[in-house]
C-alpha cells in the first residue's frame, strides 16, 4: 500500500468510466494476499508514496493530473455534478506531494471562481 505505482494503479481504476465497487488483491508477500478496495486512493496519494526511484514520482505527476482532469470530464459529459463536485473537492488532496502543486497552499481559491469551477449557477 505504501508504493507509489501501486497507489497509481489503484487510482488509474478508480478513475476509469466502468469503476463500481471494485476489489483489488494486494500482494505483500508469499503468503500475505489481501483484498483491497480501490477507494483505498483517497487515503493513499500516489504523490506521498515510496518509489525506489525517486525521479518517478515527478514522472507521474502529469498522468495523475490527467487521470483527475479526464475523470472530471467524463463525469461532466454525463451530467453527474454530484461526483464532479466531489472529485473536484478531492483534487488537491489527491495532488499531495507532487512538486508545484499550487493547489496545497489555496485548493479552492477565490469564492466566485470555485462556485464556478463546481457548476453552481444561481442563488444557493
Amino acid at each position: 500500500k505504501a508504493r507509489g505505482w501501486c497507489r497509481f494503479e489503484r487510482l488509474s481504476r478508480a478513475m476509469s468510466a466502468g469503476y463500481g465497487e471494485a476489489t483489488m488483491l494486494l500482494v505483500c508477500g508469499e503468503e500475505a494476499v489481501f483484498q483491497a478496495s480501490a477507494a483505498d486512493y483517497l487515503f493513499d496519494g500516489v504523490g506521498i508514496g515510496d518509489f525506489g526511484v525517486v525521479s518517478d514520482r515527478e514522472r507521474l505527476a502529469p498522468q495523475v493530473e490527467g487521470l483527475i482532469e479526464r475523470r472530471l470530464q467524463q463525469l461532466l459529459d454525463n451530467a453527474r455534478l454530484p461526483e464532479y463536485r466531489r472529485l473536484l473537492a478531492l483534487r488537491p488532496k489527491l495532488l499531495r506531494g507532487f512538486a508545484g502543486n499550487r493547489e496545497e497552499v489555496h485548493p479552492l481559491g477565490p469564492v466566485t471562481a470555485f462556485l464556478e469551477r463546481m457548476r453552481c449557477t444561481g442563488p444557493l
